[in-house]
């Protein structure tokens, strides 16, 4: 199964939860749920990864990030330790990574950022620069494969977001992948059932022609 496929699936479940919670239960927090929901997804594995080799954090620590995003061959020389630097200050890494997966064979690592209904142009705006820096940290010895923004929305916001990445200029080096799926509450096929628009924006590195066969894995 796809990352994607992982990540809409989670947010489903969670979505659909919620929904019967909201007469019952007071004070849920929302985000949390789907990113829980969205973690255990994960575990089940995607692509080629087995869920067994994953290590998943949750709330993961920003100023930990230039460090678990480096391969360990690596060292944090001086040029390394200036560059992290430069990384916190442009970044203002206060605050934290939602769901951070790193796999412990590969070594390859995927961030994901989670935000509920009420999702913002400046939540979006922050959440593609973020992506685009974990691209360009040192760009060579970077294990990032790819970096994903899942969140539901009641209306469809396909053309805002498209519109958005459009003015964004993303580097050439960079591809994006956005999908939209409306989906009904609880399965009901009903015209008149409730329905919700369940959105991931995942971005990743283009591959050349030369790499398509080592890459094909992550497609």
């Amino acid at each position: 199964m796809k990352f994607k496929d992982r990540l809409f699936n989670g947010l489903d479940s969670s979505v659909q939860q919620n929904w019967l919670y909201q007469e019952s239960i007071l004070n849920v927090n929302t985000e949390y749920m789907y990113k829980v929901a969205i973690a255990q997804e994960l575990t089940k594995g995607f692509y080629h990864h087995s869920g067994d080799d994953f290590t998943i954090e949750l709330d993961q620590n920003k100023k930990r990030i230039p460090y678990a995003i480096v391969s360990e061959e690596v060292t944090l020389n001086k040029k390394f330790k200036k560059k992290t630097k430069s990384w916190k200050k442009d970044n203002k890494v206060d605050g934290r990574v939602d769901i951070f997966l790193s796999n412990d064979k590969s070594k390859d690592t995927f961030i994901i950022d989670v935000k509920d209904f009420e999702m913002s142009s400046s939540d979006l705006k922050k959440a593609i620069k973020r992506f685009v820096s974990m691209f360009e940290f040192y760009t060579k010895e970077n294990t990032v494969r790819e970096c994903a923004l899942v969140f539901p929305t009641i209306l469809d916001t396909s053309d805002w977001v498209i519109k958005y990445l459009r003015k964004s200029k993303l580097p050439n080096n960079l591809v994006v992948d956005f999908e939209s799926k409306e989906v009904a509450i609880n399965g009901e096929s009903d015209e008149y059932a409730e329905r919700y628009y369940a959105n991931v924006l995942i971005i990743k590195r283009f591959s050349p022609a030369n790499m398509v066969v080592s890459c094909a894995q992550y497609m």
